[in-house]
């Protein structure tokens, strides 16, 4: 059986370090290059090159991961949940040639890291001094919103689903409006939503599919509230959405904090002091030689 071929865009200069983790976004490298360092002990600690080669495309982050593998060289790979089922992410991590180096997020996006409260105010440069009352506020407003943006994020995993049979479709554009209307999201909102689609797809079917994904984000049994708030947050919520249209206000308005002229994911990254508890096999397996 013949090996991969090299991607045309490798750039064989990354091939001089001695360990990397392949990512597929910018902020994505950002938060591991910190989170690296953070269970490392400090920069001068580790070796492990952070490699954004996509900008938002999973599949280069597997290629990059195969060829240097290929080479026998030393990788990683991490890249976004986004629509995968818990399923199709098993299967992508189970395959042969990756050594057990790739894995899927264990949440939507990057961005997910960024919602929970606790999770949140420990990024904060002044996170001592958050008041109870601000707290409290956060929490308000995302209890407030979560029903809209669990239906937002169902939405846009059954137009991704779909969208290789809908070539015109922008998905933003179709699944947006929910965050929009004025009055909380219920199922009516999208069937007219998906009502515009109908002509090309079964819209019974579209719906089907979506009672499917949202069914998902639902209370399991047994499972306490705290836990479920969490859950959904973490794998059912569209985290960079949620986070430029509610953490990034709060953290303006509500803290009258300004970021780093590189953004708030470059400010929130340097506050960082402990490691998500989700991801400290993964990045104990990137550091291991």
């Amino acid at each position: 059986m013949s090996g991969p071929e090299r991607p045309s865009w490798y750039d064989d200069a990354w091939n001089a370090y001695e360990n990397v983790l392949f990512v597929e976004g910018k902020d994505d490298a950002t938060l591991f290059r910190r989170w690296i360092e953070v269970a490392a002990g400090g920069p001068a600690e580790h070796d492990v090159q952070v490699i954004d080669v996509t900008g938002g495309n999973h599949l280069r982050v597997r290629q990059a991961l195969e060829w240097r593998l290929a080479l026998g060289k030393h990788a990683s790979g991490i890249f976004d949940r986004d629509d995968l089922t818990d399923e199709e992410a098993a299967l992508l991590e189970a395959r042969e040639w990756s050594q057990g180096r790739l894995k899927v997020l264990p949440r939507f996006t990057i961005e997910n890291y960024l919602l929970e409260p606790g999770e949140l105010w420990g990024m904060l440069p002044e996170h001592d001094a958050v008041t109870e009352a601000a707290r409290t506020a956060y929490k308000t407003k995302l209890n407030q919103e979560l029903e809209r943006y669990l239906h937002h994020c169902s939405l846009w995993k059954v137009m991704v689903a779909n969208k290789a049979k809908l070539k015109d479709l922008r998905v933003s554009d179709a699944v947006d409006p929910v965050l929009a209307s004025a009055d909380p999201p219920d199922k009516k909102v999208v069937e007219l939503i998906l009502r515009d689609y109908a002509s090309k797809l079964d819209q019974n079917a579209l719906l089907a599919e979506y009672d499917k994904r949202h069914m998902e984000a639902q209370p399991a049994s047994g499972e306490s509230t705290d836990a479920c708030c969490l859950r959904r947050l973490c794998r059912h919520v569209h985290g960079k959405k949620a986070f430029e249209m509610l953490t990034q206000p709060y953290l303006q308005d509500e803290l009258k904090l300004q970021p780093e002229p590189k953004g708030w994911k470059v400010t929130l990254s340097q506050g960082v002091k402990v490691v998500p508890e989700d991801l400290k096999d993964f990045l104990s397996l990137v550091r291991s030689k």
